[in-house]
């Protein structure tokens, strides 16, 4: 039973082990895929590479986002937008391209403050960072 028990243990620590390892593997991989994108709302909020949802305002956000590319200094891909008229207003949405652009740095961290939307048959529309917030 001893043995059963100190077998179990030293598993249990060899799990921990690998699992922190991976963790760190992941920080340093995700570090080095380029910049992020803050996509919440709020200053400096939620910062992500590749994020699949982007919040712009209350009732204005992207999503369902995929990414072809995502570079040092541009990134591309495609999704939906999606906006309303208030809590009680009609609901839109859109199929959009979505370029990420103009890298810029925070706390030592490049970040996009330019993200462009593309629509069929709409105007393109532009937005800049303000204190990381698109």
């Amino acid at each position: 039973m001893r043995k059963i028990i100190a077998a179990a243990r030293a598993m249990s620590v060899a799990g921990a082990l690998a699992l922190s390892l991976g963790a760190c593997t992941s920080a340093r991989a995700s570090a080095s895929t380029g910049p992020v994108v803050y996509a919440g709302m709020g200053c400096w909020s939620l910062p992500r590479v590749r994020p699949g949802t982007i919040d712009l305002g209350a009732d204005y956000w992207l999503s369902d986002l995929g990414w072809h590319s995502w570079g040092s200094g541009h990134a591309n891909g495609f999704g939906r937008d999606n906006w309303s008229n208030g809590a009680a207003g009609q609901f839109h949405h859109y199929h959009v391209t979505v370029t990420l652009s103009r890298v810029r740095r925070h706390d030592g961290r490049g970040y996009f403050s330019e993200v462009k939307m593309s629509a069929r048959g709409r105007a393109d529309e532009t937005r800049f960072a303000e204190c990381g917030w698109l």
